[in-house]
């Protein structure tokens, strides 16, 4: 049995018949053949073509040691020191998250207040300027005409 493998991860089908890169040789593509592999790949979406993927057989992978099924090394014992770390940077992470979370439920409320103070900006500005170009008015106006835009074009 063949699987297509970059190294790292072997091509998959979800059930839409979408092609998608997995981790688990498993849930690989497998072929009888090394020649109905290659045909697979040739049939691959651009995405995958320059990811160096190529036929590789079932042996070949898992003693590669790229399955799932085969143990892990042996983990070495956490040290106190270790494992406030690992904790410290956790927390941190989660802080972050939380924070792109409120920012990401919020933005389209922002978006929406900004861009109706912008219109607003730029419907006072446009009739600052019509009121400019068309009326005719003495010094005293017109400069307070200006301060008027100057002040609508710094909100």
């Amino acid at each position: 049995m063949y699987v297509i493998s970059n190294g790292h991860n072997y091509i998959m089908k979800r059930k839409g018949g979408r092609i998608c890169a997995t981790c688990d040789i498993n849930l690989a593509l497998q072929f009888e053949s090394k020649g109905l592999a290659i045909c697979e790949i040739n049939k691959l979406p651009a995405g995958y073509k320059n990811g160096r993927y190529a036929p590789k057989s079932m042996d070949e992978a898992t003693i590669a040691g790229k399955s799932p099924n085969i143990t892990a090394p042996a983990v070495k014992p956490n040290t106190y020191a270790f494992h406030m770390e690992d904790s410290e940077w956790l927390a941190e992470l989660k802080k972050n998250l939380v924070i792109t979370d409120k920012t990401m439920c919020n933005l389209k409320e922002m978006y929406s207040k900004v861009y109706g103070d912008l219109t607003a900006a730029s419907d006072e500005i446009d009739d600052l300027e019509h009121a400019i170009e068309f009326k005719t008015v003495n010094a005293a106006q017109g400069y307070q005409l200006m301060a008027e835009l100057k002040r609508a074009r710094r909100r």
